[in-house]
């Protein structure tokens, strides 16, 4: 059972990880920009 768990929770780590900070970022991107380019979406400066 132990196994499984471990199994699991890397699986967990190795996929949700990326994704979660994938979407972070694709979130910063659209409301502060990159570099000279502003953020997309307005009215929305900073996140809440």
């Amino acid at each position: 059972m132990d196994d499984d768990l471990g199994r699991l929770a890397a699986q967990c780590y190795v996929y949700g990880f990326p994704l979660v900070f994938d979407l972070d970022q694709l979130l910063r991107y659209a409301t502060t920009g990159v570099g000279a380019v502003p953020g997309s979406w307005p009215g929305r400066t900073t996140r809440s």
